[in-house]
């Protein structure tokens, strides 16, 4: 701008010392030559401008490939926290009731819209003081203070937690970050819930799972594995509640895995409800999920003890079809139907496919199937029959026959969370 200044005054200097010329054509050429200066000057400041970006660049890359160099090979370096910048709950810190401000406008104690607690990276100063806190939140020490704490950074201290603590922590403190969370004022957020479940690979001991139930009738609210990890533990002895654990989910929008969907499938068949059992199982594929032994099972069952024969063997069939060996359970249950619908010769089909494929049957089984086949005249069958229970190696541990074909074991109950 201040060359555009000089040689607009040379150019005046110009036009109106060294020629004389009328008044008009004065102006008119004066205009043209002041536009054509100003443009020229323009032009040599952005070039400026963008010689001395370029060399900035130069200059900052140099630094780095200079500071990589000379850090050591593989090693992280930490960014060092601002100075003033301390956390209140550290032992003679200088900046007690003080810590990182939140990121919202002043007043509101949370994010604003589109940032969480985890929108900042975490650097290693911020998971040891995360770390620290949990430390000193669990000896219970007089100098901590949580009220000197943002609720952002509350959040974002706990989310650090959860994220780092390793799993033999967790199984050994994992309710006392829950407890943590809520005592901060805090809902227990779902990573925290799966980490917990998942240190316990998904099988979690009574006093955990009486933990998540009581956290749920306090008004916390489940992630979704910590639902299905309630509603697989409870499918059978409490099928009430286990079915009011599926429709919380259906209500809250949550994605079920397959797991809490043969869960509700088992509540329903121990109830009675075959008809529900049945719809559910064809609304799977809406839910994105494919069924397996168990769920195959499970119908199997209860449309035997809903006297629903053809179904039963129906299933049976589609699930060989699948590629699921049945298992005793399942078998015994299509051979109960077949001797039911006075079907013996499905019946015998079925347990000699049952021997060849080396599933061991139950012993009911083959007391009811020998039964049948001497009743109806076949007593070489029904030789055959008791021969293959004197071949049996162990005594059978007794089951309820409201249990049978549900006994698969579900390879997805590790895998399978949210």
């Amino acid at each position: 701008m201040a060359l555009a200044l000089v040689l607009y005054a040379l150019s005046e200097m110009f036009l109106a010392g060294s020629i004389q010329m009328p008044e008009a054509a004065y102006n008119w050429q004066t205009n043209i030559l002041m536009v054509v200066v100003m443009a020229f000057a323009f032009n040599l400041g952005s070039v400026s401008a963008r010689a001395t970006e370029t060399a900035k660049a130069s200059s900052t890359a140099k630094s780095a490939h200079q500071a990589k160099r000379t850090a050591p090979e593989g090693r992280y370096q930490p960014k060092q926290a601002p100075q003033g910048v301390g956390y209140a709950w550290r032992q003679g810190s200088s900046c007690a009731g003080h810590g990182p401000g939140p990121r919202s406008p002043a007043g509101t104690g949370s994010p604003e819209r589109g940032e969480d607690a985890g929108g900042k990276p975490s650097e290693a100063s911020e998971i040891d003081a995360a770390l620290s806190l949990f430390d000193q939140i669990l000896e219970k020490r007089p100098e901590y203070d949580c009220n000197a704490l943002s609720m952002y950074t509350r959040r974002r201290l706990f989310k650090l937690m959860a994220e780092n603590l390793d799993e033999k922590r967790l199984r050994d403190d994992g309710l006392h970050l829950l407890e943590a969370f809520q005592t901060h004022g805090i809902m227990p957020a779902n990573i925290a819930q799966n980490r917990v479940i998942c240190a316990w690979r998904s099988k979690l001991p009574e006093h955990v799972l009486e933990h998540f139930v009581k956290m749920r009738e306090s008004g916390v609210r489940l992630s979704s594995t910590a639902y299905r990890c309630i509603m697989a533990a409870r499918e059978r002895t409490d099928p009430e509640a286990t079915l009011q654990l599926y429709d919380e989910m259906v209500s809250r929008g949550l994605k079920f895995d397959r797991v809490a969907f043969n869960a509700a499938l088992c509540a329903f068949s121990h109830l009675g409800k075959t008809h529900q059992a049945l719809q559910l199982f064809q609304a799977m594929p809406s839910h994105g999920l494919e069924p397996n032994g168990k769920t195959y099972g499970t119908l199997i069952r209860a449309c035997t003890a809903a006297s629903k024969i053809n179904e039963a063997l129906e299933l049976l069939q589609t699930m060989q079809e699948q590629g699921f060996e049945p298992n005793r359970y399942a078998y015994h249950d299509a051979i109960h139907c077949c001797v039911k619908a006075r079907r013996l010769g499905k019946a015998v089909t079925l347990y000699r496919e049952m021997v060849k494929a080396h599933v061991p049957p139950c012993d009911s089984t083959l007391l009811h199937l020998g039964k049948a086949c001497r009743k109806n005249g076949w007593d070489k069958v029904a030789d055959e029959i008791t021969e293959g229970m004197g071949r049996t190696k162990k005594p059978e541990t007794p089951r309820d026959e409201s249990e049978a074909s549900t006994e698969f074991r579900d390879a997805g109950a590790e895998g399978e969370s949210d």
